[in-house]
């Protein structure tokens, strides 16, 4: 993954101008203030005019959205990382100072790199202004080929950050551009709650005691599935060394269905093909190394068993 970022990196038609620097970092951050800046003297502005005119009456609240909307077709999303990057991950050094870690640095870029290229698609469109837009997005989501997919795994012990990084970092770029269209995932409860995502059994509408079969669910299920699933262009799914095969192997299959019609999916054969649905952002952490406190397999050990 790491040498794969390396390979993007420097790439402007996946990521932009990023630069690795601190001192290339802090002039883009600077620049950014300052367009910031500039935009909100500007929305001031606006307000007072809007205030002075009886007869208009617009709303300041609809003021600030259209200064949203400007914002995220000004700013890429491999920006916006960017200024995330430097206000969160920077982590004290043994030589003293701060600096950004190069294995976060790397994954961000590879986990922003699919809706960079999304939004450079939507410039071509005429479309980037249903960025930042719950109401438009549907706009947006035909504009996913499958060469923009980007699928990865990022490994790691505990404690180093993957998490964080992905909390802190990834989700809020994604929700600023595409709202609502983010979820974390996890097969234990436990770890759904520290990513403030759900459970496998919820996103695949499953109960507890429910048979983990493939099979095409009920209508309401399927109705179910849809409303979770068709809108989704991240989905992070936290702790996969955890996660038993057979019930990932069900959310694949649910996601395919949920999905059927967003991704043009026929039957089970294409979900396999097209894993996940064919969501745009699909990130899986975990930590192969660590032992599996529960009784079923891991996937490393599926891996073995296959060997």
């Amino acid at each position: 993954a790491i040498r794969e970022a390396r390979r993007c990196h420097g790439r402007p038609d996946k990521i932009g101008d990023l630069h690795r620097s601190n001192a290339a970092a802090l002039a883009a951050q600077q620049e950014v203030q300052a367009r910031r800046k500039a935009q909100e003297e500007n929305l001031d502005m606006r307000s007072e005019e809007s205030a002075d005119d009886s007869d208009v009456g617009h709303p300041s609240n609809q003021v600030a959205g259209e200064a949203i909307e400007r914002w995220v077709e000004i700013k890429s999303p491999a920006a916006y990382a960017m200024e995330r990057l430097q206000q969160r991950l920077p982590a004290p050094q043994v030589g003293g100072g701060y600096a950004i870690p190069a294995d976060q640095y790397d994954a961000v870029i590879l986990a922003v790199a699919p809706l960079q290229s999304l939004w450079l698609a939507a410039g071509e469109a005429g479309l980037r202004c249903a960025f930042g837009r719950a109401d438009e997005l549907g706009a947006l989501l035909p504009l996913v080929k499958s060469d923009m997919v980007g699928r990865m795994f990022f490994h790691g012990p505990g404690g180093s950050g993957k998490t964080y990084m992905l909390t802190e970092v990834v989700l809020p770029v994604y929700e600023q551009y595409l709202p609502s269209c983010a979820r974390g995932v996890a097969a234990q409860n436990s770890a759904a709650r520290l990513i403030r995502g759900c459970t496998f059994h919820y996103l695949a509408g499953l109960t507890r005691n429910q048979a983990l079969a493939i099979k095409k669910p009920s209508k309401s299920r399927m109705a179910a599935l849809v409303r979770r699933w068709a809108r989704l262009a991240l989905l992070f799914i936290d702790e996969i060394s955890l996660a038993p095969p057979p019930l990932l192997a069900v959310l694949n299959a649910c996601a395919g269905w949920g999905r059927q019609e967003v991704a043009g999916l026929k039957d089970v054969t294409d979900f396999q093909e097209h894993a996940l649905g064919d969501i745009l952002c699909q990130i899986m952490s975990g930590d192969f190394l660590q032992l599996n406190p529960v009784l079923n397999h891991s996937l490393m050990e599926y891996d073995n068993m296959d060997a």
